[in-house]
């Protein structure tokens, strides 16, 4: 057993009130202690999360400390959100006051739980209904592994090795594409945290991750499933596609008294799947989840830790000890086995059972089904049914009636007085040694010796008394009788049927047949034999008899004694006129067919006449025209509805349009669309691309399968599969029984370069309807994927080398710029961070770049601020203030994954003003001390009367330091006010721009991020107005040209991002406005002469020169001249631009060691002076 420590570092979590949790002396004991003082039930938690060694069970123990006053409120302990201690409490008469005030009593009650556990971390969570209360003697143990086991429970170690682990410990920080899992294709790496539980975080209902493994031939994983904001939940665990874990649960988190409860609706699930027979090279391990919203406007989501993976060798070894030697019950001889009539087990628990027996799901076991006519388990017989006396009864033998001795169903003999049958199926009574048939119900000899008698009904009769009846009947005091309502229809009486009720018009009424309406004799309520009056049987039931002359009212509209046509009544029901496309009751027609026109008078159609047949075409010519529009479909239209437009499904000509259908209503046609495949291209993540593929309405399965994707057809034209590979993943599925927007994911993957765009052509096999009920089209579609250019091992080490050498140099400018902020050159740090961030955006002109610079621009996220966010535990704090919210940005901006999201995005910003906040309160306080105790009269002179030379250097070293310090009040001046909103330009202005690009819709959200923007544009405005618009007439020329340059570099900024962002869609224009807009900003401060050719000018020209090349070249990788460059020429093309972009970088950095020279000379050459006085003074006193 191993002891964790007694004193916990606990997180507290209070919803209203400040509270008091602190570390309190009660009577003689030191406790934690929880002064409630919320006036709100279960407002205030403690909690914290551990880490555990190997191990198998738990036991949290410790001293509950309840004190004062407490009205039968109640404790609750949670481990992992599982309940495992709660309690009402409240004052005792019998307890004695330790602490907290006099007027109550406190009580120590101790709590021990002890239970099953093996998950690598544990979450602990304490909350009370009210009142004060603590905690002492805590103390978590385990009962632990054996040395060097991983895996384990009360018998023993498993046979398995831990082969990879994830997301273990307490904090999980920044994880790499290796650490990812695949969400619909795309590696998700987001880190989330909630209230101390930090976990891989995907907004999805599935999550994938494939792993190679080594030689093995068994299994065991195991993993934490977090859920937020959903009440019905399922989880499903997939290994290699196959089911082997599923669990459904509604509710299921922590309810505390917030508005979305602790952690917003937070559950969890530990899944442990063990000892799963697997042998092959690769695993793919699958999440499924089932998410149903809780609350509005959360979203729901999925996050994972405590992720294992075991592999077993050795099948041999001891897994199980059930201390028994039976078979088939989970575990023999040691070794785990599937109990009798299982299909498929995981280390002894079943999960399907063979064919023959049934599932008992709450204790996982089979047993066998009788009346199947199969025999398993522990069944003698199976004859499929449930006769008494026929050999076979409830699946074991029994004896035949009146049988004295049988074996194995087959009687050997019978009683007394009774024979076997000749055929051996039956005992046959006897009188004097004649057989007597049982199917008499009474019986005498010739000579009326032994005669008994009893009712026909009666099978079995022993002296004159009935002991079995005929079928149907009931045996009662010995006799037969007929009981109406017993489901049996007893022989030879006025039973006709049995249906168990008493329910009048179901075809069965007090035990006498019911026939349907108008029938008077039936054989049963579907089959007539004699109808009343007026009906006659048309297929064995009665209808009216039409024509006559009598009208049934409810079967017949009318009945005019004919069967004629068009003469307002046919087969007795109400017809037009001939020729009469609408008419009322009466035969009153109102529009009639184009070849009839309507007689106002009679109301009836008159067929056109005429004699000449040329008239009569042009006649029938100029009704058609005038006919098609009318909204009345003919039957030479193919469609009407009603106008003559094209393009609406059915032409000015009523001819339905190609790729539409028509349905007709009330003789007008409605045409729909019909539904196709469509393709879309989502993104690619080298060497995968992703096609979703949708349809263009809801639509279903219109034969009967279970899974559409064998039915996806793919191909690449003119490429062999040698070259790639895919798969398909189901993210909306297409079922038989519901309308979907079916959507399924394509991930291709290519083994080497593609020069010109690949082209997919995909087609679905399978009969589809859509919401109209019309067929879906299955003509194949095509889409063009992007090039894809590969690199080789040298290419791969090449790049990688350069990504090293950027690092060392964006090393090497943070040292030197740390170096001058001590010699108070707060500049250069700013300059530098300007050229980091400005070369960290070239990565998002949309253009597709090779991989090589793919990977060195993997070197600018060390300018971000999120993985010290996320160390910090900064971006959960902020998310659980704004809750979390994605927002997709445009273009190549999707492809990194950027939030555009401007309240995400400024969490940084917060930081620096809470960090300027703090700097201002020390600043105050700092020269308050100074002024008042540090650098007064009275310190200076006991400095000077202590006669101390070290003391009166360190005395000055102070005073240079404090005024260092106290220098930096000028920042928070209108000047320094203006640097800082300099130094964080670049960032505002791309987070702002981004957002207002990306917004879609307005939400309270987006209407304080636009009040953030305006905000900013605000300031933006003020700063340029200051320096750009303002007279300067006191100021030298020098420093107004400096103040208008930096105006100038703003605008230029502004430009840069605005056209970065906004024109996406256009990379030729992005590309060639990009380098428009450098190369005018340097031509400007060139003509204007905002600088002299000076050091500062060539590191200006130095940092633009790079960027403007680079953004020039980039239009090599548009499509339109892409077309004349080979994949091997694209790669050197990248190590050319990287080369460029580290040029611009070496600038810099020269200009950073120049500055730090300048500021270090003047002190080396002081030093020296010094040094040489004090020789030259040596000197002197020698030779006097």
């Amino acid at each position: 057993m191993v002891r964790y420590s007694q004193y916990i570092d606990l997180n507290v979590a209070q919803k209203n009130d400040v509270c008091v949790v602190q570390v309190a002396s009660c009577g003689l004991q030191q406790i934690l202690q929880i002064n409630y003082c919320s006036s709100l039930d279960y407002d205030l938690l403690i909690y914290q999360t551990f880490e555990l060694n190997p191990h198998y069970q738990v036991t949290i123990s410790f001293n509950f400390w309840r004190i004062d006053q407490w009205n039968n409120y109640q404790f609750y302990l949670y481990a992992d959100h599982q309940i495992i201690y709660n309690n009402v409490f409240q004052d005792t008469a019998i307890s004695t006051n330790l602490c907290g005030s006099s007027s109550y009593q406190d009580e120590i009650i101790p709590i021990s739980r002890k239970f099953e556990h093996s998950s690598t971390t544990i979450f602990i969570l304490m909350m009370s209904q009210k009142g004060v209360w603590g905690i002492s003697d805590f103390i978590l143990s385990i009962e632990n592994c054996p040395t060097g086991c991983n895996s384990c429970d009360s018998t023993g170690c498993f046979d398995e090795y831990l082969f990879i682990q994830q997301f273990v410990s307490r904090t999980v920080g920044p994880i790499t594409n290796n650490e990812g899992w695949l969400k619909n294709g795309i590696i998700e790496t987001t880190p989330s945290s909630c209230s101390g539980i930090q976990c891989l975080r995907v907004f999805a209902t599935q999550l994938e991750k494939t792993y190679n493994l080594k030689s093995h031939l068994k299994i065991s994983f195991s993993i934490r499933v977090f859920v937020l904001n959903s009440y019905q939940t399922e989880i499903k665990i997939l290994i290699d596609d196959a089911l082997v874990y599923s669990t459904e649960y509604s509710g299921g988190w922590i309810a505390d008294n917030s508005a979305y409860e602790f952690c917003y609706f937070l559950t969890q699930k530990q899944i442990n799947i063990r000892q799963y027979p697997h042998n092959g090279s690769t695993v793919k391990i699958t999440i499924l989840t089932t998410q149903n919203k809780h609350v509005y406007p959360i979203s729901p989501w999925m996050c994972i830790r405590d992720v294992q993976l075991f592999l077993g060798t050795n099948s041999n070894v001891s897994l199980c000890n059930d201390n028994n030697k039976f078979a088939f019950d989970g575990c023999f001889s040691s070794i785990y086995d599937c109990v009798e009539g299982c299909s498929n087990c995981i280390q002894g628990t079943c999960l399907n059972c063979l064919l023959g027996w049934e599932y008992q799901v709450f204790d996982k076991t089979c047993i066998p089904i009788c009346g199947d006519g199969i025999i398993t388990g522990l069944e003698e017989c199976d004859d499929g049914n449930q006769i008494r006396f026929d050999g076979c009864y409830q699946c074991q033998f029994s004896c035949i009636s009146e049988c004295q001795l049988c074996e194995f169903g087959y009687c050997l003999q019978c009683n007394p007085s009774f024979k076997l049958s000749y055929d051996k199926q039956e005992c046959l009574p006897q009188c004097n040694n004649n057989e007597i048939s049982k199917y008499y119900g009474y019986y005498h000899d010739s000579n009326d010796e032994c005669s008994e008698t009893c009712q026909l009904e009666c099978q079995q009769c022993i002296d004159s008394k009935c002991y079995l009846c005929e079928e149907g009947w009931q045996l009662r005091d010995n006799n037969c009788i007929q009981l109406c309502g017993d489901g049996q229809i007893a022989d030879f009486s006025i039973e006709q049927c049995d249906d168990i009720n008493n329910d009048p018009n179901d075809g069965c009424f007090e035990c006498r047949l019911e026939c349907l309406p108008y029938c008077l004799v039936c054989v049963d309520i579907s089959t007539c034999v004699i109808c009343e009056d007026n009906f006659q049987i048309v297929d064995q039931v009665c209808r009216p008899i039409c024509g006559d002359g009598i009208i049934i009212s409810g079967q017949e509209d009318c009945d005019d004694g004919n069967n004629q046509p068009y003469d307002g009544c046919f087969e007795c029901q109400f017809q037009c006129s001939k020729g009469c496309l609408d008419c009322e009751q009466g035969n009153v027609c109102k529009k009639c067919n184009y070849q009839y026109v309507l007689d106002k008078e009679t109301e009836l159609c008159q067929e056109i006449q005429n004699g000449n047949q040329t008239d009569i075409n042009d006649s029938l010519d100029s009704i058609q025209m005038k006919r098609c529009g009318d909204g009345i479909l003919d039957n030479i239209e193919q469609c009407d509805d009603g106008n003559f437009d094209n393009l609406d499904g059915c032409s000015n000509q009523c001819i339905i349009e190609d790729k539409w259908d028509c349905v007709d209503i009330n003789f007008q046609s409605r045409c729909f669309l019909l539904t196709q495949l469509s393709l879309s291209y989502i993104n690619h993540t080298n060497p995968y691309q992703y096609v979703q593929l949708s349809f263009t309405h809801l639509v279903r399965l219109n034969e009967p399968i279970t899974d559409l994707i064998p039915r996806i057809k793919f191909t690449i034209d003119d490429l062999s599969v040698d070259y790639y590979n895919y798969s398909i993943q189901e993210v909306i599925p297409v079922n038989e029984f519901e309308l979907t927007q079916a959507t399924y994911l394509l991930a291709i993957q290519f083994y080497s370069s593609m020069i010109d765009p690949p082209i997919v052509t995909v087609s679905v096999d399978a009969s589809l309807v859509d919401e109209n009920n019309f067929d879906v089209d299955k003509s194949p579609k095509q889409l063009k994927l992007q090039t894809f250019i590969s690199l080789n091992s040298d290419q791969i080490a090449a790049a990688k080398q350069l990504y090293n050498f950027a690092f060392w140099i964006i090393v090497g400018l943070a040292v030197c710029s740390f170096l001058l902020i001590i010699f108070g050159d707060l500049s250069q740090f700013t300059e530098i961070l300007d050229v980091l961030q400005y070369q960290s955006y070239l990565k998002f002109i949309n253009v597709k770049y090779p991989e090589n610079l793919e990977i060195y621009f993997q070197s600018s996220e060390l300018v971000s601020m999120q993985p010290l966010l996320i160390n910090l535990k900064i971006d959960s704090f902020f998310e659980n203030v704004f809750d979390y919210y994605y927002l997709d940005g445009p273009g190549k901006f999707q492809e990194y994954q950027i939030n555009a999201d401007l309240l995400t995005n400024l969490y940084g910003l917060f930081v620096q003003l809470a960090c300027f906040l703090l700097l201002y309160i020390f600043l105050k306080y700092f020269k308050r001390f100074s002024i008042n105790y540090w650098f007064t009269s009275v310190y200076v002179q006991k400095i000077k009367l202590s006669k101390s030379i070290l003391l009166e250097q360190f005395a000055l070293k102070g005073y240079n330091l404090s005024k260092h310090v106290l220098a930096t009040q000028f920042l928070y001046s209108l000047k320094g006010l203006t640097q800082i909103f300099y130094a964080n330009s670049w960032d505002l202005s791309f987070k702002v721009l981004i957002f207002l690009i990306s917004m879609n819709h307005y939400t309270l959200r987006s209407i304080i991020s636009i009040f953030v923007s305006i905000l900013y544009f605000i300031v933006l405005i003020l700063i340029i107005d200051q320096n750009l618009i303002t007279n300067y007439f006191k100021i030298s020329p020098k420093v107004v040209k400096a103040h208008r340059l930096d105006v100038i570099i703003l605008f230029k900024k502004l430009l840069f991002l605005t056209t970065l962002t906004g024109i996406q869609n256009d990379p030729i224009y992005q590309c060639f406005l990009l380098a428009q807009i450098n190369f005018t900003y340097v031509i400007f401060i060139i003509i204007i002469n905002f600088k002299s050719l000076d050091l500062d000018f060539i590191m200006n020209v130095w940092i633009e020169a790079p960027v403007m090349l680079f953004t020039i070249l980039n239009i090599a990788y548009v499509k339109e001249f892409s077309i004349y460059f080979t994949p091997n020429q694209f790669i050197h093309y990248g190590f050319c631009q990287t080369g460029i972009l580290l040029l611009g970088l070496l600038g810099p950095l020269i200009k950073c060691f120049i500055k730090f020279y300048q500021k270090v000379k003047p002190l080396i050459l002081t030093k020296a002076h010094k040094v040489a006085n004090k020789s030259q003074h040596l000197f002197t006193l020698a030779n006097q």
